[in-house]
């Protein structure tokens, strides 16, 4: 890849648990990841936990910017998503959010999934290219008109990673700005030398024998659109004629009542004994060693599907359900045949069987998945799709200009991280500004930008008109300015001769007076003294 020059680019995650890492999380970690090799990558996040820590690790720099709201309405469709950003927008995070752009300066914003309007908005008010990655399928609804023209408002390129993620885009704009980015994943993080060793530790916990095949069920969190209740049903239905079935369920719940439903369906379904829970597993490498066979039954349209390609790239069948990116990543794996359409569960359950019944079946199947999987989600393939849609965008060294003003009528041509004041309208259609875009910042934010060389002159004040002199005779004006200089002479030959007598000096004149009257008194007294000698 040839670039220009070495771009920064600034992530920003919609979250950051220390209890649990999803799987937007971990395909935007191994997005900064690859593109730090080309760039300078800084990741954002709303609170410090697993995806901070193991950026960090990685020499990501970390920014944590604290609670920034998040919009689940955008992923539903509701019609009341421009309300509810609109009231974000005025919010004390959107301050917060204009600081970092301000302080980092990127060349790009990528925005992680749809749920997080603010930092795009905020950074195209800045004139900053936004790349804003969806990375779930939003539901449709009334108001999946109005998400998407807010997405098209404020993205210069949208990044899907599969094809269920750009369904919603209709409009021919957005469509021309959008690509499909199949992500990648890095396998050396699974660490494959420990597979066998925690495969055994794992079932011996679980008190499994070797000819028994364990089933498993895994999500960071345990709620509705995961599929879990539909996960039980089929397990119950594959367990009723094979009793060396095991089922496993890893994940946090979320939801006290959801997660005593679905114990109460385990229950009805006999699977007490032979089901174990488990909370969320961070390290993937101690989780899908342990399984024979992966579920994935998802009941809402997955823009992915982090959960199936794992299982693939661990060398496990995987059984899901056709919906969304699930579907696309079987596919694209050679796995049609272990999908079942959404809602089926007894469909899951044939499948479960059929694995379960065919020890060969289960180990060719496994085999084939890992190798075909890696050949397309592997890090060398994820990395050339990566830097090429990087390159594509044709990164600016500078933002985009825009005339920026705050609560009051001043405003500057916001060019580069420089605002220039202009003086007035005048001055702005003097200068072509007419078609540069407008935007309101913060009165706060605009203190932080430095002053260029203003547009323009201010236009003069009229000067206040005086009342003319009255006018003097000749005669008059001249002897008042004769007497003048008079004064002004004596005045400073007073002050003169003050000065000398604070210093014990005496002035010239004086002297010469002194002088020329002892003078006049020798005179007069030798004049004197001749006239007596004469009348004598």
């Amino acid at each position: 890849m040839s670039m220009e020059f070495r771009p920064r680019l600034l992530f920003f995650s919609h979250i950051g648990s220390p209890e649990a890492i999803t799987g937007a999380e971990k395909l935007l970690l191994s997005t900064i990841v690859e593109l730090s090799a080309v760039a300078d990558c800084t990741l954002a996040v709303p609170e410090e936990g697993i995806l901070s820590g193991r950026a960090a690790a990685a020499g990501i720099p970390v920014r944590v910017t604290g609670h920034v709201p998040i919009y689940y309405s955008m992923y539903l469709g509701l019609p009341s998503v421009p309300e509810e950003v609109e009231e974000g927008t005025g919010s004390e995070a959107m301050e917060r959010l204009y600081r970092l752009l301000l302080e980092i300066r990127p060349h790009a914003a990528w925005v992680n999934t749809c749920v997080q309007p603010l930092p795009a908005i905020a950074a195209k008010r800045l004139g900053i290219p936004v790349i804003w990655c969806l990375t779930e399928t939003m539901r449709p609804a009334a108001g999946v008109g109005p998400t998407m023209k807010l997405i098209e408002q404020h993205a210069d390129r949208v990044v899907g990673i599969s094809a269920s993620t750009l369904k919603p885009l209709a409009s021919p704009l957005a469509l021309s700005r959008s690509e499909v980015l199949l992500p990648g994943v890095d396998t050396a993080a699974f660490k494959p030398w420990t597979w066998a060793s925690s495969r055994a530790v794992r079932r011996a916990e679980l008190g499994l024998q070797e000819k028994q095949v364990l089933i498993g069920f895994i999500a960071s969190h345990l709620y509705e659109n995961k599929g879990l209740e539909h996960f039980l049903a089929a397990a119950g239905m594959a367990a009723a004629s094979r009793p060396d079935l095991r089922f496993v369920v890893i994940g946090n719940p979320v939801d006290a009542e959801y997660a005593a439903r679905c114990a109460r369906i385990a229950d009805a379904a006999g699977l007490s004994a032979r089901l174990s829970w488990l909370p969320f597993e961070p390290d993937v490498s101690r989780a899908y060693p342990a399984m024979d066979v992966l579920v994935v039954p998802s009941i809402v349209e997955e823009g992915f599907g982090m959960t199936a390609l794992e299982g693939l790239l661990f060398g496990k069948p995987v059984v899901a359900y056709a919906s969304g990116g699930l579907a696309e990543i079987l596919h694209a794996t050679g796995n049609a045949d272990w999908l079942a359409p959404m809602g089926d569960y007894a469909g899951l359950a044939e499948r479960i069987g059929r694995l379960a019944d065919n020890a060969p079946l289960r180990l060719a199947t496994g085999t084939r998945s890992g190798a075909a999987a890696l050949a397309v989600f592997g890090m060398p393939a994820f990395r050339g799709r990566l830097l090429a849609s990087l390159e594509r965008l044709r990164l600016p060294r500078e933002p985009e200009s825009r005339i920026a003003h705050g609560s009051g009528p001043e405003r500057g041509l916001l060019a580069g991280w420089t605002l220039r004041p202009i003086a007035s309208p005048e001055a702005e259609a003097s200068a072509g500004l007419g078609g540069v875009p407008r935007v309101q910042l913060p009165d706060g934010v605009l203190a932080l930008l430095p002053r260029g060389e203003p547009i323009g002159s201010p236009p003069a004040e009229p000067a206040a008109a005086a009342e003319p002199p009255a006018p003097a005779s000749p005669s008059l004006a001249g002897g008042r300015r004769e007497r003048l200089r008079r004064k002004g002479r004596l005045r400073r030959g007073k002050a003169g001769r003050a000065r000398r007598a604070r210093r014990g000096e005496r002035s010239r004149p004086a002297r010469r007076r002194r002088a020329g009257g002892a003078s006049r008194r020798r005179k007069i007294g030798s004049a004197g003294r001749r006239a007596g000698r004469k009348k004598r």
